[in-house]
C-alpha cells in the first residue's frame, strides 16, 4: 500500500439539502474502526446553479491518493450521473492515483438492454464514468448481473450482494422458524433462493398470469409452493412504489400465509409510496442504499440495515491489495468481517 486512501464524501447544500450523517463519513468512521489510520475524509461541494447546470468542488488536494467517491442518490437520475462523472473527473484532474466510485444504486442500470427503438442508456452512462476517468465502479444488487457488459476494462464494474447483510440481519432480529422466502415473480427467483439457502429455508414463488390474451391490467398472481400458517420472507432488488409487493403479499395471505415481510435492497420511494405502504399490512427490511426520510411511525415499518460496515471492509481490503471475492459469495459460513 504506497497510497494514501481518500473517502470523497459529495455535500449537497448547494442543492438546499443538509444531510445529519452522510453515508461516506460512516464509512469513513468504520475504516479509522478497522485502524485504518491512513484514510483521509475529504468533501466535494456539489452546487446547482439557476440554470439549472452543476459543479463539484472538490475541498482539499487527493494528488497521489486512492479516492474512492462515495455517491448515494440525493438527486434525480440525470443529474446524480452527471455529479459522479464530474466529481470523478475532478479527481483525476487533481492527479489522483486512482478513482473508484461507490455508488449504491444508479436508476439507469435498469435500462441495459434493448427492447424497441430505444438506447442502452447504462452503455452511455458506462462510457460518461470512462470518460471522466473513474476507473472502477462498485454497485449493490444491480437489478440484472448484465450491467457488467455495459462496462469494459477501463472502467470495470462490480456488483455487490446485499444477501449476506439481509440474511444476518434476519437471524438476529426475526424468528426463522415456519418461515418461507419467496420470489415477487420470476425474474426474482435466483435472488430469493440465495437468501433462502442463506437462512437455510424453503423457498416459494408467484406466477403472474394473465388473466385474457393482450390485457394488460388483468392478471393474476399464483403462488408456487407451501405458504399455508408460514411467515413469508419477499426478496426483490428495488421498490419505487410497494406496489409489486403489496400485491404479491395479498396473494400469499389469500394462500394461508401468517405474517409477510419484504426484503428490499435499495428503497426508492416517495411519501406517496411511503403512504401506500403503512395502508397495507406488510413489513419491509430494507438498506440505506438509497437516503430516505422516516417518521417514528414509518420506522415501525421499515427496518434500515446499514451499508456502511459492508462498503468500508470492501474498500479496505481492496486498497490492500487482498482478494475481495469473499464479499460475492453467499454461502451460510461466509462473513464480511474484516
Amino acid at each position: 500500500m504506497t497510497n494514501g486512501l481518500v473517502i470523497l464524501v459529495l455535500t449537497y447544500e448547494g442543492y438546499g439539502i443538509k444531510e445529519e450523517r452522510y453515508l461516506g463519513e460512516d464509512i469513513y468512521e468504520e475504516l479509522r474502526r478497522m485502524g485504518r489510520d491512513d484514510v483521509e475524509l475529504v468533501y466535494a461541494c456539489a452546487t446547482k446553479f439557476r440554470d439549472s447546470s452543476q459543479k463539484v468542488e472538490i475541498t482539499k488536494s487527493v494528488r497521489n491518493k486512492d479516492v474512492y467517491i462515495i455517491h448515494p442518490i440525493y438527486t434525480d437520475a440525470a443529474e446524480h450521473i452527471m455529479l459522479a462523472a464530474e466529481a470523478g473527473q475532478a479527481a483525476k484532474l487533481g492527479d489522483a492515483s486512482s478513482v473508484v466510485l461507490i455508488e449504491p444504486y444508479n436508476r439507469y442500470f435498469r435500462q441495459d438492454r434493448r427492447t424497441g427503438r430505444e438506447p442502452v442508456t447504462a452503455r452511455l452512462v458506462a462510457e460518461l464514468y470512462e470518460d471522466a476517468g473513474i476507473d472502477h465502479v462498485f454497485t449493490l444488487d444491480a437489478h440484472t448481473e448484465q450491467i457488467q457488459m455495459a462496462f469494459n476494462t477501463k472502467c470495470s464494474i462490480e456488483t455487490l450482494p446485499s444477501t449476506k447483510l439481509i440474511s444476518n440481519y434476519i437471524k438476529d432480529n426475526y424468528s426463522t422458524e415456519n418461515v418461507v422466502v419467496c420470489s415477487p415473480d420470476t425474474g426474482a427467483v435466483k435472488r430469493a433462493r440465495s437468501l433462502a439457502n442463506s437462512l437455510g429455508l424453503p423457498m416459494a414463488i408467484i406466477h403472474k398470469r394473465r388473466i385474457r390474451e393482450g390485457v394488460l391490467d388483468e392478471e393474476t398472481l399464483d403462488v408456487i409452493g407451501d405458504v399455508e400458517g408460514k411467515t413469508v420472507f419477499i426478496r426483490d432488488d428495488v421498490t419505487s412504489t410497494f406496489t409489486t409487493l403489496i400485491h404479491a403479499s395479498e396473494s400469499l395471505k389469500s394462500a394461508g400465509a401468517k405474517d409477510v415481510y419484504a426484503c428490499v435492497t435499495h428503497l426508492d420511494i416517495d411519501d406517496e409510496a411511503k403512504e401506500k405502504l403503512m395502508g397495507s399490512d406488510i413489513h419491509v427490511i430494507g438498506t440505506n442504499s438509497v437516503p430516505v426520510d422516516l417518521t417514528d411511525k414509518e420506522k415501525e415499518r421499515i427496518d434500515i440495515i446499514d451499508i456502511a460496515p459492508l462498503l468500508a471492509c470492501v474498500i479496505s481490503m481492496r486498497s490492500k491489495g487482498e482478494s475481495i471475492a469473499k464479499f460475492f459469495q453467499t454461502s451460510s459460513d461466509n462473513k464480511f468481517d474484516s
